[in-house]
């Protein structure tokens, strides 16, 4: 089928739905239909619809005349070579301009969530992260493994002050949670970001950086760190409009974020699929060091900015 529709699993009605489908709301990305406008004559990719309604015996039936008991999202599907994923060669000066300006305008309309973000939902992914990739120390190396788990820890602990506060001031919202180039469309020259995470509040309610965090490794890791780099600049010129100077001090953190992402994109890697024998494979093994040994890259130069920075002020108080 073309199109397909999805709700929740209540009143007994099942949620349906294939695997390529594209899911974009009015308001940038925020998939809690009850929450939406739009109606039948939208001409969004996916319509927020009464969906399931009140029959007059208390049944329910599709988009009736009744009590909305549950909204609808009508989803269509979109030609998968659309997705950066599949060109990451492709993303030049204009593209990556629109795609940092697209994430932060997203970001500063996205809900505030105080609850999220800072050291709590940072560690939570961190203390996953460490369960999960020393289940594959085998393949993995245990060596490289409990160097990252324990220079994480030493980097979560060092910027959890900066992290907190970042929470309390505005930067931890509602957040797409799942923001890689498999996750954008480029349709009609514009990227629309699609399949946010809306299943687990933890995973989403994040600081925004955080969450950009997984496209600039993304984009770092597909060889295109120049456009991780313009991205980011475009990023930061959209973003000052709606965030103040955290928005600057808060890159003491960038690396920490892009290690994390890193070492959640190895053990997913690692962990997807049934075969056993594939995942053992030789080129995946190969992807999956580079990952870890990325993740633990980015630590020591944040490790090395530190010392550099706490050098710096004891020559000025000498």
């Amino acid at each position: 089928p073309e199109r397909a529709h999805s709700c929740a699993a209540s009143e007994g009605i099942m949620t349906t739905s294939f695997s390529d489908v594209f899911c974009e709301t009015p308001d940038g990305l925020k998939l809690h239909a009850k929450t939406l406008g739009g109606g039948k004559t939208s001409t969004l990719p996916v319509l927020c619809l009464p969906g399931l309604t009140r029959t007059a015996d208390g049944g329910v039936e599709l988009d009736g005349d009744g009590e909305i008991v549950e909204y609808l999202l009508e989803m269509r599907r979109f030609d998968q070579n659309g997705v950066l994923a599949t060109q990451p060669w492709a993303i030049d000066d204009a593209l990556e301009d629109s795609l940092g300006r697209t994430v932060a305008r997203f970001h500063g309309g996205a809900t505030l969530r105080p609850q999220g973000g800072g050291v709590s939902a940072l560690g939570y992914t961190i203390r996953s992260n460490a369960n999960l990739l020393r289940g594959l120390a085998p393949r993995l190396g245990k060596q490289a493994v409990e160097r990252l788990v324990h220079e994480t820890d030493i980097a979560l602990e060092r910027l959890g002050p900066l992290l907190d506060a970042r929470a309390a001031d505005g930067f931890a919202r509602h957040c797409h949670g799942d923001l890689h180039l498999g996750n954008i469309l480029i349709e009609n020259g514009q990227p629309i970001l699609f399949d946010c995470i809306e299943f687990n509040d933890t995973l989403s309610d994040i600081d925004i950086q955080y969450d950009l965090a997984f496209l600039l490794m993304d984009l770092d890791f597909r060889r295109r760190r120049d456009a991780a780099g313009r991205v980011l600049n475009a990023y930061l010129d959209e973003a000052a409009r709606s965030f103040g100077e955290g928005l600057w001090t808060g890159l003491a953190a960038l690396p920490l974020m892009l290690s994390v992402r890193a070492a959640v994109r190895t053990h997913v890697w690692a962990y997807t699929g049934d075969d056993e024998a594939a995942r053992r494979n030789a080129r995946w093994i190969a992807l999956w060091t580079t990952l870890i040994t990325f993740a633990v890259s980015v630590i020591l130069v944040l490790q090395a900015r530190q010392r550099r920075q706490g050098s710096d002020a004891g020559k000025g108080m000498v």
